[in-house]
């Protein structure tokens, strides 16, 4: 409740952008359920939040399924106690722990891949030096594959990459 009062304050006083599936421009374009075409190693993704689900799932199949889909899907949000309980993600059946450094730099690979993306690198860019906040996604980093910091850090960070 506290974060979401912060956030808000911060958004009003025009420091601030809190990215928001239903929000305006360019807020709404930095969800990770927004549909972006784009090419992460050698595979195609039509969504940021397709990709962080497939992690979830070991089976290298499975994974490519999730892989293939936009949005939010039911499947892999049911696969969560399995990952949740080793901490354990995969890429192509290759074990990442959640928690690692190697997780991190994917992420940050994840969202630089996305930046080839013209309409998500332009919506990036249009939130100038305003930290980016999320105060609908999730905070602890034993239950989802992507906090709200982490995903705001990253985009930060990238936008940094980007203005050279």
């Amino acid at each position: 409740m506290l974060r979401r009062i912060y956030i808000s304050l911060m958004c009003s006083l025009g420091v601030g952008i809190n990215i928001d599936h239903d929000g305006v421009y360019p807020a709404f374009m930095l969800s990770r359920y927004e549909p972006y075409k784009f090419m992460f190693r050698g595979k195609e993704f039509l969504s940021i939040i397709s990709l962080l689900q497939g992690l979830k799932y070991r089976d290298v199949e499975e994974q490519n399924r999730v892989f293939e889909k936009v949005g939010i899907n039911p499947e892999a949000k049911r696969a969560r106690s399995n990952w949740q309980e080793s901490q354990t993600l995969y890429w192509q059946g290759q074990p990442m722990g959640r928690h690692s450094r190697e997780y991190k730099d994917f992420i940050n690979e994840a969202y630089t891949a996305l930046a080839a993306n013209k309409d998500f690198r332009e919506a990036l860019l249009a939130t100038g030096r305003k930290w980016l906040y999320n105060s609908y996604a999730p905070v602890d980093p034993h239950r989802t594959v992507l906090t709200a910091k982490e995903q705001c850090r990253a985009l930060m960070r990238l936008r940094k990459k980007l203005k050279g």
